[in-house]
């Protein structure tokens, strides 16, 4: 429970704010520790910053680095019903593909039933390389009907349909839709009620069953109408590496159709690769400038006061400075970068002309991505030598500032505790003072007392 005391009672002294004053000069150590603190602090925010902006560099150059990071390709069709992706193992090419059938599953509707005719119910589907399942339903109503296909393990999935009343029992009548989990020609199947094994198997087809849509695959037709005239097909019409890197996927709206399809170099994708390693680096340069800027500003009185940026100062920040834009000056295999739309200006800052760059892959592309790959690897060889998240010299300068944080803070801490013991004996001392006074004033009212009673008896004599 907190103590409660009444400063300078007796005294008449405001023992409390001699105490807090004697406090404040207690204090000073502490607040230049906390000073530290606050400067470390701030010093720290400013590095993991940087550190934040070079990883982020780091990323964009190696990929830009590596061997295939400018093997992008855009592949384009003449019939929009055609699409066409493209993957980095793409190369420029043209070719004609006429569209002769779309990719369908294997759907079947069962004729309408209340009840499952065979009691036990054994059913057989036969698939389109003529292996059969057999299996029993647990009942015979719809639903008993369809979960057992389910669980068969069949490939068809099941789902029964309510489509009326029958008119003589007056019990909901159903139709099972089948549908194949393969999809094309693979899918196709038969079902069956009784068993195939024993000759018992009666197709369902021949009972009012019907086929809505016959599973089958896409078809499409290269070079159709020369002696090169090739079909192939695709169980779900997705032509997979029609063209090294080169999908194709056809759908019901693209049957009948001709297409052309053209696969180019993505110039605009390229641009973003080198773009995307320029940005990165104007990241790092201008968070440096943010950190490293001297600021100065004039008071109402007119004086005017410098305040220089939390890293001005900092050797290693201006190391990361130096060592990035030497690389960005390094002529590539001799030319400038300036001939790609890659400038240093005056500011310390990078440009970068898409349409320079566009130019240059259309006039040198071979040049161009040496340029810009050379560039990259001197990017991220400085900035992983900083960034590193093990060895990384700025990383290792975030960890040695973190301890000595940490050590501030303990420090602070530890003055917290030693504070509050020096507030209390202070306390106590001023309050023990007030008793001393209390006890004295106590004291010499008796002996004012005592005299008075003295000096009227003398009198009296």
């Amino acid at each position: 429970m907190a103590s409660i005391s009444f400063g300078g009672l007796v005294s008449g002294l405001d023992t409390g704010a001699i105490i807090d004053s004697l406090m404040n000069v207690e204090a000073l150590p502490q607040t230049l520790l906390k000073n530290k603190v606050t400067a470390q602090t701030q010093d720290l925010t400013a590095m993991r910053a940087l550190n934040t902006k070079l990883s982020a560099l780091v990323d964009a150059a190696k990929a830009a680095a590596k061997p295939d990071a400018f093997s992008l390709y855009t592949a384009t069709s003449s019939d929009k019903s055609v699409t066409v992706t493209t993957s980095k193992e793409a190369t420029a090419g043209t070719f004609d593909v006429a569209v002769e059938a779309a990719s369908a599953t294997h759907t079947v509707i069962t004729d309408s039933f209340s009840e499952w005719p065979d009691w036990p119910a054994v059913i057989s589907i036969t698939g389109h390389n003529g292996e059969s399942v057999e299996f029993n339903a647990s009942g015979r109503t719809p639903q008993d009907i369809a979960n057992a296909i389910n669980l068969s393990g069949a490939g068809v999935v099941a789902t029964p349909v309510r489509v009326g009343v029958d008119s003589g029992t007056g019990q909901p009548l159903y139709r099972i839709q089948l549908t194949s989990k393969t999809p094309g020609a693979e899918g196709q199947f038969t079902i069956s009620r009784g068993s195939v094994a024993d000759g018992t198997a009666v197709d369902l087809e021949s009972e009012g069953a019907t086929v809505t849509r016959a599973g089958q695959d896409a078809a499409v037709v290269l070079w159709k109408g020369t002696p090169a005239e090739e079909r192939i097909t695709s169980a779900t019409g997705t032509f997979d590496d029609i063209m090294p890197g080169v999908d194709l996927t056809v759908g019901k709206d693209a049957v009948g159709t001709s297409s052309t399809i053209t696969v180019s170099a993505d110039a605009t994708g390229r641009t973003n690769v080198a773009k995307g390693v320029v940005d990165a680096l104007n990241a790092v340069l201008s968070t440096i400038t943010s950190y490293t800027t001297v600021t100065t500003s004039t008071g109402s009185d007119g004086s005017q006061t410098t305040t220089a940026g939390v890293l001005t100062s900092d050797p290693t920040t201006r190391s990361v400075r130096d060592s990035l834009l030497d690389a960005i000056s390094d002529p590539a295999g001799g030319i400038s970068l300036a001939t790609f739309g890659i400038e240093l200006t005056k500011d310390g800052a990078v440009t970068f002309d898409p349409d320079a760059f566009k130019t240059a892959l259309t006039d040198d592309p071979d040049g161009a991505q040496e340029a810009l790959q050379k560039l990259a690897e001197g990017l991220a060889k400085t900035s992983d030598s900083y960034a590193d998240s093990t060895d990384g010299v700025l990383t290792k300068q975030i960890e040695s500032g973190e301890s000595v944080l940490k050590d501030l803070s303990d420090q602070v801490s530890a003055w917290d505790t030693r504070l509050a013991d020096r507030r209390a004996q202070l306390t106590q001392v001023y309050s023990q003072l007030e008793v001393t006074l209390s006890q004295l004033n106590g004291q010499a009212s008796m002996l004012a007392a005592q005299l008075g009673t003295l000096s009227t008896s003398t009198g009296s004599k």
